[in-house]
């Protein structure tokens, strides 16, 4: 139980720490980051609410802001709802794919450096994260 609240603070710090690297060096926020990113991997997502469903912790109000920074930044494109003039869809242009990809590849690439160095350094028992796939002989 402790190896595991452990490694959730690791993987929690690497993460926001990738989130502020990779905004600073795009000029988008960390909010605006999350935005594009939960709009790279959930692709039926097209709306603002659509966006607060997917558990994104932002408010309706601060998703319309990061989806209009987003889009002035040109990152998505935006066009009224035809079914609900109050609403708006989103549609993620290929900059904002790509950022959103580049963001989750140097997530992937310090998770992996953080949890390996970890485990090199012989804390614990063994890794954090264990592979239980047998392998074959």
């Amino acid at each position: 139980c402790i190896k595991l609240i452990y490694a959730c603070q690791i993987l929690t710090k690497q993460y926001r720490s990738v989130l502020e690297e990779v905004g600073t060096a795009y000029h988008v926020s960390e909010n605006e980051l999350r935005v594009l990113v939960c709009l790279s991997v959930y692709p039926e997502v097209h709306t603002q609410k659509d966006l607060q469903a997917t558990g994104l912790p932002l408010s309706i109000s601060s998703i319309c802001r990061m989806t209009d920074a987003l889009r002035k930044k040109g990152y998505l494109t935006t066009t009224l709802d035809p079914h609900d003039r109050r609403s708006w869809i989103i549609h993620l242009e290929e900059r904002g794919s790509a950022l959103a990809h580049t963001f989750q590849e140097a997530l992937h690439q310090r998770m992996e450096t953080a949890l390996s160095r970890r485990s090199s350094k012989g804390r614990g028992d063994g890794p954090l994260i264990q592979d239980n796939k047998k392998k074959k002989v």
